[in-house]
């Protein structure tokens, strides 16, 4: 993370919500200058940083987030994916075998990565269901294209109609079968004969 890349993220902040620096730092209760081009290197030439209050103040301002902020450093694009509760995944046929959702919650999250495939989608854990894997009030990025590798984790549903968190295992048994071993629910392997689908787990924000 470079001086630099923190203040184009700042400026590139302040542009996308229709505001210059001085008015984002007006927003969110710091002097006029506080992001300005001249408070960014001191006389002696040594970089300035912004503080990290100053950076808090700025995203709760415009209601945006770190993740948010750590993307227009990057460089990288955003977008919103739907969200869905797990008490609603639970239900039959909420989520086809393709990974289709068939309905979503009211609100959308924020994402920052645009080489996510189109359908991927957040799981808001609303039930001890996945316990002790996740808990009520985590949130988990799930991708029903992308490629499940050993040792990755994934959301399984089971033919008996279950919601289960599994990781990927190395093949088992003599037929060479990829096996899943339950981390959520009852622990134990799962085979792919008892599985509906199974969705990739990116990534989880507590």
């Amino acid at each position: 993370m470079r001086h630099g890349d923190i203040w184009r993220g700042l400026d590139e902040l302040a542009a996308r919500h229709g505001l210059s620096t001085s008015g984002l730092a007006k927003r969110a209760g710091l002097d006029a200058t506080a992001f300005n081009k001249s408070k960014r290197m001191a006389r002696d030439g040594r970089p300035r940083w912004p503080s990290t209050e100053s950076l808090a103040l700025a995203l709760a301002a415009v209601e945006s987030n770190l993740i948010e902020f750590a993307a227009l450093i990057a460089g990288q694009s955003s977008g919103v994916l739907p969200s869905l509760r797990l008490d609603e995944a639970d239900r039959a046929h909420i989520i086809d075998s393709d990974g289709v959702l068939s309905a979503t919650s009211d609100t959308d999250i924020r994402w920052v990565d645009e080489t996510l495939h189109a359908d991927t989608f957040i799981l808001e854990v609303s039930t001890d269901a996945l316990a002790p894997a996740y808990k009520a009030g985590e949130r988990v990025i799930v991708s029903p294209q992308a490629e499940i590798k050993i040792g990755d984790r994934a959301l399984l549903k089971l033919l008996t109609g279950q919601l289960v968190i599994a990781k990927r295992q190395p093949a088992a048994g003599l037929i060479a079968e990829p096996a899943w071993q339950r981390l959520s629910g009852d622990l134990g392997l799962v085979s792919n004969a008892k599985i509906v689908w199974a969705f990739r787990i990116l990534w989880l924000s507590q």
